[in-house]
C-alpha cells in the first residue's frame, strides 16, 4: 500500500522539480511535469526509460507487456542487449567469438567460409585465428571454467560435439561468478522445469493421443521419442557441467532449471555471411523480451541488430492503448497441429489464441483439406473445406464445412503424410520450378489453397519465378510474370489475415510483387496494351510498394538477403522515379496525370498505405 501512495504521489509531482504536474509523458505516460520546459529539461535523463509499455502480471499469463499508449504501426516498442549469449545446443565445433565452423581443409574455408581452429592458450577450447575472438569477453566464462579444471580439448571438428551443449550453462555460472546482478535477472525469468518433468512422465502415457495427429504435420508423431531425446540432452549436460568442468558447487536441479530458462526464453538470432546467406545462429536471451506473450497472429516482429546482438521490438500493426503485447514463437504459416505440438514441445503451454480456437484459422484454411465427396466435386475455392470438428482434440473426426460430410482423422492423417513425403523429395530439387509447379497442381486436389505445404511451395515458387539465371525478371515472359502475380496476392491474402502488418514475409513477397507488376506494365505499355493513365497508376502503386518494402526490410541485418533487397529497392525507385518524371515531362503539352511521385512521398498516403492495406 506504501508503494501504491508513493507511486500515486509522484505521478501527481513534476519529475524534475516535484511542483504539481499537469501533464504526463506522451511517450510513456508513467512521468508527470509541470511545464514542457520542464519535460525538455528533464528528456535527458527520462528517455533511457522511457517506453510504451508496461510489464503486468496474472495467474493465467505470468508477467507480461501492455501498451501503455497507442502505438503506431511500425514504431520500435523495446530495445535491449542480451543478458546471455550462446551457440544452440545441437552444434559442431566451432570458435567461441564469433561462432563460425571449424575446418582444415583450405577449399572449404572459402566454400563454406569455415575457419582454421587454433587452441585458447588459456584454457584449451578451439577458437580461429583472430585474437580479438579469444580475447572476447563472451568467451571469458567458459574459458574461465576450462582453465580452473585443467583446459578442454575438442579434437573432431566434424561432429555435432556434446560439450558444446554445456556452453549455455558456462556463461551462466559465469555471470553467476562475475555478474550476480544479470544472473539474478536470469533467475527471475519463468522456467517450466517443474512443468517438464510432468510432461516427461507423462509422454508414454501419451503416445496414443499424438499418434492420431502423428501426420497432421512436422511434429506430432515423433513427439514422445523427441522429448526422451531432449532429457538425455539434459542429463549429459548435468555430467558434463558437473563432472568434466568439476562444477560440484551447483546442484543438478539447478542446472535442470537454468536449461529450461534458456529454453523457455531463448530466441534463436540468425547470422548471416558476407552473401548474406544465414550460416551461423546463437542463442539469446533477453529480460524484459522475455515478457512478450505469444500469439499466432501477432502485433509484434522482432528483428536483431548484429553490432551487440540486441532485439529489436517493433510493432507490425497500429496497437491501442491497454492491448497485449505478442510476438509468435512459431512460423505463422504453420498449421494449428504444428504450431500447438511445437509450442507444447519447446516452450511447454497450450496457446489457446483466438486462430488455434479457430477451425478454419481465421478463414484462412492454413490446415484444411479438399472435400472429396460428389456433392463438392465441382466447386472450387474455399466454400467446400474439410476442416477439424476441434482443434484441440486430434482424435476427432474432419467435416466439410459444405455439405457435412465426415472424415476420420485417419483418412486426413494419410492425406497429409503421403503429400508431405512428396513434399520431402521436392526439396531435392530446389530451384526445379515445373517440379513444384506439378506438385502445387497435384496437392491441390487434395489440400485448400492456402495450406500450410503448398503455402510453402508459393513462396519459393514467388521467389523463384524471374531470380534464375536461364530467366531474369526482364526475360522472363507474360504468363509467367502473371503467375508470378497471382502467387504474391494469394500470399498477400493469407498474411493479411493470420500475420498483417510489417514483418519480413509481407516485405519480401511485397518486393516479388513490385518487380513483375512493374515489369510486366512495361511491356504492355510499350505494346501499346495499357494508355498511359493506366501505365502511371500501376507505376506508382509499386512505388508505394517499393517504399514499403524500403522500411520492412531495411530493419534487417546487415549483409542480409533482406536488407540487400531493401537496398535493391530503393535504387529501383530512384529510378522508378526518374522514369515517371520523364514520362510526365513528355507529356506536358498535355493531359497532367492525377497523381506524381513527389505526391508519393510528400502526402500522408506514404505513412498510411500500410494502414490501408489491413
Amino acid at each position: 500500500m506504501v508503494g501504491q501512495e508513493k507511486d500515486k504521489k509522484s505521478e501527481d509531482q513534476c519529475a524534475l522539480c516535484n511542483a504539481t504536474a499537469n501533464s504526463r509523458c506522451g511517450g510513456c505516460s508513467k512521468v508527470s511535469y509541470c511545464t514542457k520546459e520542464h519535460q525538455k529539461k528533464h528528456w535527458k535523463i527520462h528517455k533511457g526509460e522511457c517506453c510504451a509499455w508496461k510489464v503486468c502480471e496474472s495467474t493465467s499469463l505470468g508477467r507480461y507487456l501492455t501498451a501503455v499508449r497507442d502505438i503506431k504501426a511500425g514504431e520500435v516498442i523495446l530495445r535491449e542487449r542480451p543478458i546471455l549469449l550462446t551457440p544452440p545446443k545441437v552444434t559442431p565445433a566451432i570458435c567461441l567469438g564469433c561462432y563460425r565452423e571449424f575446418n582444415t581443409d583450405p577449399e572449404e574455408q572459402v566454400q563454406r567460409e569455415y575457419v582454421e581452429p587454433r587452441p585458447c592458450p588459456k584454457c584449451g577450447w578451439p577458437m580461429c585465428q583472430n585474437d580479438e575472438c579469444i580475447n572476447s569477453p563472451e568467451h571469458a566464462a567458459e574459458c574461465a571454467i576450462a582453465e580452473a579444471r585443467g583446459g578442454a580439448v575438442i579434437r573432431d571438428f566434424n561432429v555435432d560435439h556434446p560439450v558444446y551443449r554445456s556452453i549455455g550453462i558456462l556463461r551462466v555460472l559465469g555471470l553467476k561468478d562475475r555478474h550476480p546482478d544479470k544472473y539474478q535477472k536470469l533467475l527471475n525469468l519463468q522456467s517450466h522445469s517443474e512443468k517438464q518433468r510432468l510432461e516427461d512422465a507423462k509422454a508414454a502415457d501419451s503416445s496414443s493421443l499424438h499418434s492420431n495427429a502423428a501426420a497432421l504435420g512436422r511434429f506430432g508423431g515423433e513427439y514422445p521419442e523427441q522429448r526422451s531425446e531432449i532429457e538425455r540432452d539434459k542429463v549429459v549436460t548435468v555430467k558434463v557441467v558437473r563432472g568434466f568442468f568439476q562444477r560440484k558447487d551447483v546442484d543438478e536441479d539447478t542446472i535442470l532449471n537454468l536449461i529450461s530458462i534458456i529454453e523457455t526464453n531463448g530466441h534463436e538470432i540468425p547470422i548471416p555471411n558476407a552473401r548474406g546467406h544465414i550460416n551461423r545462429r546463437l542463442i539469446g536471451v533477453y529480460n524484459n523480451t522475455s515478457f512478450l506473450e505469444h500469439n499466432c497472429k501477432p502485433n509484434c516482429v522482432k528483428t536483431f541488430d548484429m553490432a551487440d546482438k540486441a532485439i529489436v521490438i517493433r510493432s507490425a500493426v497500429p496497437i491501442k492503448k491497454g492491448t497485449n503485447l505478442s510476438i509468435s514463437y512459431v512460423d505463422p504459416l504453420w498449421g494449428t497441429n504444428d504450431r500447438c505440438n511445437f509450442l507444447q514441445m519447446t516452450k511447454y503451454f497450450t496457446c489457446k489464441c483466438t486462430r488455434c480456437r479457430d477451425p478454419t484459422e481465421l478463414g484462412a484454411h492454413v490446415s484444411s483439406l479438399r472435400c472429396q465427396s460428389l456433392k463438392c466435386c465441382e466447386k472450387t475455392g474455399l466454400e467446400s473445406l474439410v476442416i477439424p470438428e476441434d482443434p484441440f482434440a486430434p482424435e476427432k473426426d474432419w467435416v466439410c464445412i459444405a455439405c457435412k460430410e465426415t472424415y476420420p482423422v485417419g483418412y486426413v492423417s494419410s492425406i497429409v503424410n503421403k503429400i508431405g513425403k512428396d513434399m520431402d523429395e521436392l526439396h531435392e530439387k530446389f530451384g526445379d520450378i515445373p517440379a513444384i509447379e506439378e506438385f502445387v497442381k497435384k496437392s491441390s486436389k487434395f489440400l485448400s489453397p492456402f495450406h500450410f505445404y503448398l503455402l510453402e511451395m508459393k513462396v519459393e515458387l514467388a521467389q523463384l519465378y524471374g531470380r534464375t539465371p536461364d530467366e531474369p525478371i526482364l526475360a522472363l515472359a507474360p504468363r509467367k510474370l502473371l503467375r508470378k502475380i497471382q502467387l504474391c496476392e494469394e500470399l498477400l491474402i493469407v498474411l493479411n489475415k493470420i500475420y498483417p502488418g510489417y514483418n519480413r514475409l509481407r516485405g519480401i513477397i511485397t518486393y516479388e510483387l513490385q518487380a513483375a507488376v512493374c515489369t510486366l506494365s512495361k511491356m504492355k505499355f510499350a505494346a501499346g496494351e495499357i494508355p498511359l493513365d493506366k501505365h502511371l497508376d500501376e507505376l506508382m502503386q509499386c512505388g508505394k510498394w517499393m517504399t514499403e518494402v524500403i522500411k520492412v526490410l531495411g530493419w534487417e541485418p546487415e549483409n542480409s538477403i533482406e536488407k540487400q533487397r531493401a537496398d535493391g529497392a530503393a535504387q529501383d525507385l530512384q529510378l522508378l522515379k526518374s522514369m515517371v518524371l520523364s514520362i510526365q515531362g513528355d507529356q506536358n503539352e498535355g493531359a497532367q496525370p492525377s497523381t506524381s511521385m513527389d505526391d508519393m512521398d510528400n502526402s500522408p498516403d506514404r505513412e498510411s498505405f500500410i494502414e490501408e492495406v489491413f
